[in-house]
């Protein structure tokens, strides 16, 4: 592996990345079974991971014994990532971006990127992927999507945003049918790439409770808040923990996991008999 020498992607949230490990939603955990159903993790498996954060993904990745490269450009992150997976020696850690890394052609097995992929500069991501993963690995991606419980505390949350940030957050009537068409726009992107084709999609379903204190935490997270001035953040802060008191907060996380396989392996695949890349159906028809 060599560097390209580009400019570090400046993660805003790094500098919070202590706060970020504690307050951001976790994934489900069956969502390491169903990519582990798909890609057959083991320790004879190599991975890339694309975006290590604070290393909640990782984890569900490294306890299967599969040797993990993982890339991470923000400093801090990449250091709570170290030691919440000291106990892990599979594990090889690179701090910069993606972008700035050159591997060797064909060299993983599988390439999986949570909530990252995004970030990365388009034009290249797909060529990138594709020449870096082996001709029947995977490329697996999965967001999480804050979505908005209908209640009358978070409307009232929704009121303390128009008052004090609304040049950072739209008004939105109804903000998860926001959330669907983002999701919807993503998709239609991955669908849309030169080099993959999506074998698998799947979403879930998860709830988090948080109080004043630990949704401030959360939002302290969010790159547009982060990047606000410590005045205007700070009364904004102040009038979201008045606003909840002593309430808690159910946010509604959408989790949606796309896997990839190579287009020129789609003709192998379809004649296949694995059951790992398509559901299937044998149906006799005897005139």
């Amino acid at each position: 592996m060599n560097f390209r020498g580009k400019k570090l992607f400046d993660a805003s949230f790094d500098k919070f990345a202590k706060v970020y490990d504690d307050v951001r939603p976790r994934y489900p955990d069956s969502i390491y079974n169903d990519i582990n159903n798909f890609c057959k993790l083991s320790n004879k498996t190599n991975v890339l991971e694309i975006g290590t954060g604070s290393g909640n993904a990782t984890e569900g990745f490294v306890k299967t014994g599969a040797s993990i490269t993982t890339v991470e450009p923000g400093e801090n992150l990449i250091n709570v990532a170290k030691e919440n997976l000291s106990q892990y020696s599979n594990i090889q850690f690179i701090c910069d971006t993606f972008e700035n890394c050159e591997f060797d052609q064909k060299s993983f097995d599988v390439i999986i990127s949570a909530t990252t992929f995004h970030w990365l500069e388009k034009a290249n991501k797909y060529s990138d992927c594709c020449r870096y993963l082996k001709d029947d690995g995977y490329l697996v991606l999965f967001w999480n999507s804050f979505c908005r419980e209908n209640s009358d505390i978070m409307r009232a949350i929704d009121d303390v945003y128009i008052r004090n940030i609304p040049e950072v957050y739209e008004k939105k009537e109804d903000i998860n049918t926001s959330v669907l068409d983002k999701v919807i726009k993503r998709e239609c992107e991955l669908i849309e790439n030169d080099h993959f084709y999506i074998t698998s999609l799947k979403r879930y379903k998860t709830e988090y409770k948080y109080n004043a204190d630990s949704y401030v935490a959360l939002l302290n997270t969010y790159p547009k808040i982060i990047n606000l001035c410590v005045e205007k953040r700070e009364k904004f802060f102040e009038e979201i923990k008045q606003t909840i008191s002593d309430k808690v907060l159910t946010i509604p996380i959408l989790t949606s996991l796309y896997v990839f396989r190579k287009k020129d392996q789609f003709t192998n695949d379809l004649g296949s008999s694995s059951h790992d890349i398509f559901s299937s159906e044998e149906i006799d028809i005897l005139l």
